[in-house]
């Protein structure tokens, strides 16, 4: 109710202070015509014939290309009127057409004709048909028509069918049959009107398109600012997510209502390939598999508090005994231990798979891992 009372007090203001662009009826069209007028457009069309008003020389107004417009709208709305029934007598016609000129002539005075803005008319209440006639009319020139009526749709019962877009909106607990007045008194001017559809999608975001809900719309963001988030994950980590969509990497989610925390992966990866170029070398030199093992650690360069994945080769002279690691960072040959830089996570080779402990370490399993027995497929 508010939203139509504020939609009505805005054409009411509207077509008070621009009557340049707006054309206001309220429950009907004036008809002012006085003896003298109706026979000077009695003399206007009398040699005029009506099925052939667009071609003819007939004058309404001044304008010649608002004049051509307005005699092909003319003919058009008399040949609907004259198809439905409406023109029973040639006197019926006559004053039909006199009644379409008067009304062009008293309502479009005013009008200023702009190409990048159509002027509207809006009619609130009960109308007759030639009236309805009168608005087709006015579509057909290049009006913005729209019809108001709390009562009732008469449009329904008319002979004749106007192409029309419809819109019911309900008003509930109100006074169908007050008038223009009664409604518009009860609204306020605003610059903006919210329309239904709006307010639903305004609830539906509220409850919908959340931080907690996980569903976001298209742009949503788009005015908002991102925040990194860096993982710190491992290889696997990476293989998981990197193709994947960042709403589903661990971390994400939305701060301060418009700021995106994305989750990305920044990962130096050492010695993969020599790695496992010596690991295959060895293997072929005759070195047993299960003294040979490809090593997955953390690196932690010296002074430096960030840690990044790498990968060692090493070799266990016995089984059980600390290995000797082979790496391509620091080239020396050392022991496990010595090597303080490095934590282990997990070693793999053909046969099995192990997870590092706090003390030592405990095999996990087979060696299933799918790109593994590929590489190994190879050799």
């Amino acid at each position: 109710m508010r939203i139509y009372c504020d939609f009505l007090a805005n054409i009411k203001d509207k077509t008070s202070k621009y009557n340049s662009q707006y054309l206001l009826f309220k429950e009907k069209i004036p008809f002012s015509a006085v003896p003298d007028r109706v026979n000077d457009i009695l003399a206007l069309i009398n040699d005029i014939n009506f099925e052939e008003i667009q071609n003819s020389s007939l004058k309404i107004v001044d304008n010649e290309e608002l004049n051509t417009r307005l005699k092909n709208a003319l003919s058009v709305i008399y040949e609907l009127a004259k198809k439905n029934n409406l023109l029973k007598t040639p006197s019926i016609e006559i004053n039909f057409v006199v009644k379409m000129i008067v009304w062009i002539q008293d309502n479009l005075k005013d009008i200023v004709w702009k190409l990048e803005d159509n002027p509207k008319v809006f009619y609130f209440g009960k109308i007759k048909e030639h009236e309805a006639l009168f608005l087709f009319l006015l579509l057909a020139v290049g009006f913005d028509v729209v019809y108001l009526n709390p009562a009732e749709d008469p449009f329904e019962k008319y002979t004749f069918k106007i192409p029309i877009q419809k819109f019911v909106y309900d008003i509930q607990n109100s006074n169908i049959n007050a008038t223009f007045d009664f409604f518009a008194n009860q609204g306020k001017v605003v610059n903006k009107i919210t329309s239904p559809t709006k307010i639903a999608s305004e609830e539906l975001k509220e409850s919908f398109f959340t931080p907690e809900s996980g569903i976001f719309k298209p742009f949503q963001f788009v005015k908002g600012n991102t925040l990194p988030l860096l993982i710190n994950g491992t290889i696997e980590d990476l293989e998981v997510y990197f193709h994947q969509p960042a709403k589903v990497r661990p971390g994400f989610h939305i701060q301060n209502e418009n700021t995106v925390v994305i989750p990305n992966f920044f990962f130096k990866i050492n010695g993969v390939n020599l790695d496992r170029v010596k690991y295959f070398s060895l293997i072929k030199l005759g070195i047993p598999d299960e003294k040979l093992r490809i090593t997955y650690v953390s690196y932690k360069k010296a002074n430096s508090k960030f840690e990044q994945a790498h990968m060692v080769l090493t070799y266990y002279h016995k089984i059980g005994v600390e290995p000797v690691v082979l790496d391509n960072i620091d080239k020396t040959l050392q022991v496990a231990s010595k090597r303080t830089d490095l934590k282990p996570v997990y070693s793999f080779n053909a046969s099995g798979l192990w997870q590092a402990k706090t003390k030592g370490e405990a095999r996990v399993g087979n060696n299933e891992l799918k790109s593994w027995k590929d590489l190994m497929s190879r050799f």
